[in-house]
């Protein structure tokens, strides 16, 4: 009895853990149209500390985009720094249709995407309306929630 309802456990654990990590998909068509905006410093942006880094902000970006890989390191060179690093798409690259055709991966601080038989939209397309971004958290519950996000596809 004792091993049926400690299956079972295991089983609602798993089932809520996929559950909650499982990528979130949108009906077709629904972009995110607004392009990233990258804009100049104020007199009040200082340069700060985070963790043992001294950082000087270089511009302000603003970006509205869907999560299409999230990738934590936790052993390279940069990752005390840089623990997370997240693809990211706008414009075509933020359609479900476009996205279910698309295989997105990270690895070695990249972006990657391949598809089978012929691209859904143009490589150019793919180029100007994707990134890989190298976030670097200003707080642990910034970098809890950067960790927690989830994908698109």
């Amino acid at each position: 009895m004792k091993s049926i309802l400690c299956i079972a456990l295991l089983a609602l654990a798993w089932f809520a853990y996929a559950r909650r990590v499982a990528p979130i998909t949108y009906p077709p068509c629904i972009l995110i149209a607004e392009e990233p905006q990258q804009t100049g410093l104020t007199p009040n942006d200082a340069s700060f500390e985070t963790g043992k880094f001294h950082l000087k902000p270089l511009a302000h970006f603003t970006l509205d985009a869907r999560v299409l890989h999230r990738k934590v390191y936790r052993y390279d060179r940069c990752a005390a720094l840089v623990p997370v690093d997240l693809a990211v798409g706008w414009g075509t690259m933020s359609d479900q249709a476009v996205l279910d055709q698309l295989k997105i991966s990270q690895s070695a601080r990249f972006f990657w995407y391949e598809w089978q038989r012929l691209p859904p939209i143009s490589q150019d397309e793919i180029v100007a309306h994707a990134t890989n971004l190298h976030l670097i958290p200003s707080s642990r519950a910034l970098e809890a929630q950067c960790e927690s996000l989830r994908s698109a596809t």
